[in-house]
């Protein structure tokens, strides 16, 4: 009677008989059937030698398998802190899918994805998005990709988010104090929304400014100094703040100044 058996072959390989196992059927009969074709399986090739009663056996010309690959994600986007008006990019590593499609999304802190384009991007549909030039009204925005290809499904990457630090700034400044010798007064500040705010009082005794050190001094690293019994000779000093954050550049205030009344005194008294 007829017969068949088919053969494989594998990059870089020879030619053999198919197995008479998974994934393979009818590796003797005229039609071979392969159930869950993996992606190393890709570029195999296949052939059939066909015996019957008289010979010789007549073999087949070689089929060519090829094994698209199906979307997929390795490494997704991580989360990126930044500082506004800054820039950066959420990266995914969608492997090796058959010819990729991206296409990045964007969560404005609405619970609803919509496809990113223009404005502060750039890349929305590769494997990299850029972000250019972000407000501090983006802080916590959200990012996905997906992942689309020759074959189906697509596949939808984890969200990522983007944090954004605000840099220093100073919203409301020192102002003069007009009080007396001994009296207490102090300066303040609005640092707004800076990240993490940290203060540095300095003072300008006529010289220059220097960050202030002992004295009658506390709250010298917050926003608020305060000045405990001032004297005469304080008069006209200067002072300000320097305030930085996660972010640069440190901010100055404007310098405000200290006026000193004195005291009624007596100086000489009167003589009999």
């Amino acid at each position: 009677r007829a017969g068949a058996g088919s053969q494989v072959a594998w990059p870089g390989g020879g030619w053999v008989g198919v197995p008479f196992a998974s994934p393979y059927t009818g590796a003797d009969n005229d039609s071979l059937w392969i159930t869950g074709v993996t992606s190393a399986m890709n570029n195999y090739k296949y052939r059939v030698i066909i015996s019957g009663t008289c010979p010789p056996a007549a073999t087949s010309n070689e089929a060519l398998l090829t094994v698209r690959e199906k979307p997929e994600i390795v490494t997704g986007p991580a989360d990126q802190t930044i500082c506004e008006n800054d820039g950066t990019t959420f990266t995914v590593d969608a492997g090796a899918p058959t010819t990729p499609t991206y296409q990045w999304q964007v969560d404005p802190g609405t619970g609803t994805f919509s496809n990113v384009s223009g404005g502060f991007y750039s890349g929305q549909n590769s494997a990299t998005l850029t972000v250019t030039g972000a407000l501090s009204a983006m802080n916590g925005y959200r990012y996905q990709v997906i992942v689309g290809g020759y074959c189906n499904p697509p596949v939808t990457s984890n969200a990522a988010v983007l944090n954004i630090n605000e840099r220093p700034e100073i919203i409301r400044h020192p102002v003069n104090q007009n009080v007396c010798e001994d009296d207490a007064t102090w300066f303040a500040i609005d640092a707004g929304v800076t990240t993490n705010p940290t203060y540095e009082w300095q003072v300008d005794e006529g010289s220059g400014f220097v960050t202030i050190g002992a004295g009658p001094y506390s709250g010298t690293n917050t926003d608020s100094l305060v000045i405990t019994a001032v004297t005469s000779s304080m008069n006209t000093y200067m002072y300000r703040v320097i305030v930085s954050g996660e972010c640069t550049p440190p901010q100055p205030s404007n310098p405000a100044i200290l006026f000193v009344n004195e005291k009624p005194e007596v100086i000489v008294p009167p003589a009999d």
